[in-house]
């Protein structure tokens, strides 16, 4: 049995009208008179009692009806079915920054692998600016990056994490060589630390905030920050106990 006439049959039910139908299905009037004297032969009984322009279903169209749509809803339920099986993705590409992929990724990727089993997932890590010029290219499917706006890209809230700072003031402060301290802790790597700014430290105020916005937000910046980390340290003292 053709779909498409019991689709038309269905259509013209439901507008009490052949132009109607015709309209609704993009066809032409004849068309659908053709399909539904098509069915009715299908069939082999009449479906609707014609008296010029005006018409009734009969008692068999009134018994079909009810099986008519069952099939066309079954139908279309199937076709859709089909449809997002045919466009569900065989793999996600998602960019996000370098504080996200710590402490808010792990627990995403369970929750998407238990609904899609079959889905591959691709990890980013980079800054917001390159997430967000990937995803202008087409690289990438979603990022999770800070709260940015453009004119190309949807941009939604999808978690909210406080930033919390604790601190101690010392009136002077200077490390064995004088130089500053800007690193991560070596055992909490959320935990930045930052020191030795005694004496000249107020001169690079704006830029050391800078590094330590981008480290608390991205987990990288683009300042060469090697010559302060807290590592050098304990290779100067090894040194030393070595020379000694």
């Amino acid at each position: 049995m053709n779909i498409e006439n019991i689709e038309a049959f269905v259509y013209v039910i439901h507008f009490n009208s052949f132009n109607k139908a015709a309209d609704a299905l993009f066809l032409s009037q004849p068309s659908v008179t053709a399909r539904i004297q098509s069915l009715e032969r299908e069939l082999n009984t009449l479906l609707f009692d014609r008296e010029g322009r005006n018409f009734t279903l009969t008692e068999k169209g009134k018994q079909f009806l009810p099986y008519a749509q069952q099939i066309l809803q079954t139908y279309k339920k199937r076709k859709q079915q089909h449809q997002n099986l045919n466009t569900t993705p065989n793999e996600l590409r998602i960019g996000c920054t370098v504080s996200v992929s710590n402490y808010v990724i792990p627990d995403i990727l369970p929750i998407i692998k238990k609904k899609y089993r079959n889905l591959q997932i691709k990890l980013t890590t980079a800054p917001t600016e390159t997430i967000l010029e990937k995803l202008l290219n087409k690289e990438l499917d979603i990022g999770f990056v800070r709260n940015v706006t453009h004119l190309h890209v949807d941009c939604a809230g999808f978690y909210e994490d406080p930033i919390r700072l604790w601190g101690a003031v010392c009136k002077y402060e200077l490390t064995p060589d004088e130089h500053f301290i800007i690193d991560r802790h070596p055992e909490h790597a959320h935990v930045l630390v930052a020191g030795g700014f005694s004496g000249h430290g107020f001169k690079f105020a704006s830029v050391v905030g800078e590094i330590l916005s981008d480290l608390s937000r991205e987990g990288i910046t683009e300042q060469d920050i090697s010559p302060f980390a807290l590592s050098r340290f304990s290779a100067r003292t090894n040194l030393e106990a070595h020379i000694n």
